[in-house]
């Protein structure tokens, strides 16, 4: 999420074109891997919790790019590494107060 906070407008864009959503959901999780996604279907329970893990980030992103379009970071994101895992503990974050129409 980091990368799209980045690019000024990025947020912006994904709110004016929900489709670019989910792509930039695939972005976020292969962000320090660089792969492509495995073309292999998955199976079992691991396969069920990334499918809905996706949707869940898909629905945030985009309700993020709707809300909140000037979002930006403010700071230094934090993260905890842990052996092969690599959790984000903190995103300080900024933006500009839309105001409501109609």
């Amino acid at each position: 999420m980091c990368t799209h906070l980045r690019r000024p407008g990025r947020l912006a864009r994904l709110a004016k074109s929900p489709s670019g959503v989910p792509s930039a959901v695939e972005e976020v999780l292969r962000s320090d891997v660089h792969r492509p996604p495995d073309p292999r279907p998955a199976s079992g329970h691991h396969a069920l919790s990334a499918g809905l893990a996706r949707m869940q980030l898909q629905v945030m992103v985009r309700q993020l790019a709707e809300r909140v379009p000037t979002l930006r970071p403010a700071g230094k994101p934090l993260h905890t590494d842990r052996g092969a895992t690599r959790r984000l503990t903190s995103l300080p974050v900024t933006f500009h107060a839309l105001r409501r129409t109609g």
